[in-house]
């Protein structure tokens, strides 16, 4: 890989990635400071490694973007320009967080978000100004459960999560979202498969 060399590309649930899912997959969640990936900023990120439909480790980071970070963002995630003084800045972020992935940053482990694409354009671009590289697999609980979970209220994240059963101790933060993301991925499955 040279350096800053990054692709991310959305892939289709058939037997072949429900296979791999079923060992071990990564749950993906950020919290952005707007959503414009031209000049918003990833603020706080989780990922959740899921082995077997089960969590096993978490990974959830602040970062300090250098950006002021609006009220009406605040409002949602409640992460604070004072919070985020003291995170790491991008670039250890990032190399952390790619740490983190291991294979998964490497194509070898898939990831799934919910609306994923916003996710993986913000990731992408951060990684690119940090120099960094990664390749990535995904799917998208959102368009999936669209498919897959018909009759839903709506395909909201949190909405799903309270109508599959999922509870979420802390909603609109990256790691607690990202787990729900995976338990969501893994009825998806369930669903696939049936």
């Amino acid at each position: 890989h040279t350096m800053g060399k990054v692709d991310a590309w959305q892939v289709r649930l058939d037997d072949e990635t429900e296979g791999m899912m079923r060992k071990v997959f990564v749950a993906f969640d950020s919290e952005m400071t707007g959503l414009h990936p031209e000049t918003d900023r990833i603020i706080e990120w989780g990922a959740v490694f899921f082995e077997n439909g089960e969590p096993t480790r978490i990974f959830s980071s602040l970062v300090n973007c250098g950006l002021y970070v609006r009220p009406s963002s605040q409002h949602v995630n409640h992460i604070s320009n004072e919070s985020l003084r003291w995170a790491p800045r991008e670039q250890e972020a990032y190399q952390a967080f790619l740490d983190f992935l291991g294979p998964a940053a490497k194509g070898e482990i898939l990831l799934c978000a919910h609306n994923a694409k916003g996710d993986f354009t913000f990731l992408t671009q951060a990684l690119n100004r940090c120099m960094l590289s990664g390749t990535f697999y995904y799917l998208d609980t959102l368009s999936l459960a669209r498919e897959y979970l018909p009759g839903m209220t709506d395909y909201k994240q949190q909405t799903l999560a309270e109508e599959l059963g999922i509870i979420n101790e802390e909603a609109h933060r990256a790691s607690t979202d990202a787990a729900v993301c995976g338990q969501i991925m893994w009825h998806i499955l369930d669903a696939y498969r049936a």
